[in-house]
């Protein structure tokens, strides 16, 4: 058991009655939050929320829009953990920025919806959702800031029939103008539909800038926060992926007078401002996704070629990737990922097209391999192409072989990508070419 004062050197810039966090010398982008060392707050059951705070931040290390933690102990006398030290949380936000318009409201919202996601696929529930647990992360020439969900303190596995923690959400424990009223009944109550309560809440919050209980929205989100902020549980959306589908649904109706761009346009515009506007992300997104089966037998290689792929090569460079980093859901990336696939398969059977096109149409999907969570994906896109013996897709598989990567579950997912062609000869060949480049066994193991 090591205290954090034991192995790092630091001093207290804020905290509570419950955790207190830490900046830490010589490291200026992190900070530690642990127990209140004060034997007279930091109480046994609050050592315990700590603990189980870790815990749940461990199991969703690596999620997108969830605080990532870089060390810990768990089993400390005051448990800790370090993360990345936030630019600001979404209460400071407001009150530098005001009333936020809607289109910020909900790209922020967005980012929320996904932390949370990632939570409720493995049971967990946040339970404590307010504006100083929403942290904001600038970067440079970002439109907005990234944002990332914290302090699961009063999270739980809601399918076990854990003891809740016992401690009133009326007291330091809750935000309580965010928490659902199941939750003053009994902590307990809390299910998914108690954590879309409080994402109403703060929707409420963000567009008005006041207490969501004592104020109300005067624009077309209202019937949506209305909905989320429901009475009765029941009544409200059914999970994370309903309120996606609201929200997305909103943005497409709510200017009537809206005239569509096409790709061209977008990308015009983006090539001068760099930045895109929610009704070009709807747009954009609409085309990216769309089911768009082109080919219907016989030699048409130059109808999907022209139809589909042209248009994309033809985007400005770095559009599709600051679509898919900045401003589309997880769910759009990969249903992007979906229909390229099934163009990319229904292209390796055609003729009519030039194939030296192949270098291009890899060259452009390797410019989302910046994005972690699709490496394996375009992994495997690329390592089809070659293995159907498009020897042009060889220099996009030769940088994504002999990369080097910080993240184990990237090297597996690659691996696993590679392996999926390991009894194609020309793969083999290609593997055993490079074997004294290739820097992570894995992907020369994928060959063994």
């Amino acid at each position: 058991m090591t205290e954090w004062h034991e192995k790092y050197n630091g001093h207290r810039i804020n905290g509570g009655s419950f955790g207190v966090i830490y900046e830490v010398e010589g490291m200026p982008n992190v900070v530690i939050k642990a127990l209140n060392p004060d034997p007279d707050l930091g109480s046994a059951e609050d050592r315990r929320r700590m603990q189980r705070e870790i815990a749940i931040l461990n199991q969703l290390n690596g999620s997108p829009n969830i605080i990532p933690i870089t060390d810990y102990e768990i089993e400390a006398v005051c448990p800790w953990y370090m993360m990345p030290k936030a630019t600001m949380n979404l209460s400071d936000y407001v009150e530098q920025h005001g009333q936020l318009d809607e289109e910020v409201t909900i790209t922020l919202t967005m980012q929320i919806l996904t932390g949370l996601q990632a939570a409720h696929e493995i049971s967990i529930l946040h339970r404590d959702l307010g504006p100083h647990n929403i942290l904001l992360f600038q970067r440079p020439d970002a439109p907005l800031p990234d944002v990332w969900v914290a302090d699961f303190g009063l999270g739980r596995d809601h399918k076990r029939n854990s003891k809740a923690l016992t401690r009133s959400v009326d007291t330091h424990l809750g935000h309580a103008s965010f928490i659902s009223p199941e939750q003053y009944e009994a902590l307990a109550n809390a299910n998914i539909q108690s954590d879309i309560y409080s994402v109403g809440a703060l929707m409420t919050y963000m567009v008005t800038g006041k207490d969501p209980l004592r104020t109300r929205i005067e624009s077309g989100l209202l019937d949506i926060t209305l909905e989320l902020m429901q009475q009765n549980p029941k009544r409200r959306p059914a999970d994370t992926q309903a309120v996606f589908t609201m929200l997305e649904q909103y943005l497409r109706i709510r200017n009537p007078q809206r005239i569509r761009s096409s790709i061209q346009e977008i990308g015009f515009e983006f090539q001068v401002k760099r930045t895109l506007t929610h009704e070009q992300v709807v747009d954009l997104s609409d085309y990216l996704t769309k089911n768009n089966r082109i080919y219907t037998g016989g030699n048409q290689g130059d109808l999907t070629y022209d139809t589909y792929f042209e248009p994309l090569l033809n985007l400005p460079p770095g559009l599709v990737l600051t679509w898919a980093q900045d401003y589309a859901s997880p769910e759009n990336v990969e249903t992007f990922l979906d229909r390229f696939e099934e163009q990319l398969e229904q292209i390796a059977y055609q003729t009519r097209w030039t194939f030296r096109s192949m270098y291009f149409i890899c060259d452009f999907i390797m410019s989302l391999f910046d994005i972690d969570k699709v490496k394996g994906r375009i992994t495997s896109l690329v390592a089809y192409a070659y293995s159907r013996g498009f020897g042009e897709a060889s220099i996009s598989l030769n940088r994504i072989v002999i990369g080097r990567y910080e993240d184990n579950d990237v090297v597996i997912k690659i691996a696993r990508a590679l392996a999926k062609y390991a009894d194609r000869d020309n793969m083999k060949s290609f593997m055993d070419d490079k074997s004294s480049s290739v820097r992570h066994a894995a992907f020369m193991d994928a060959y063994l």
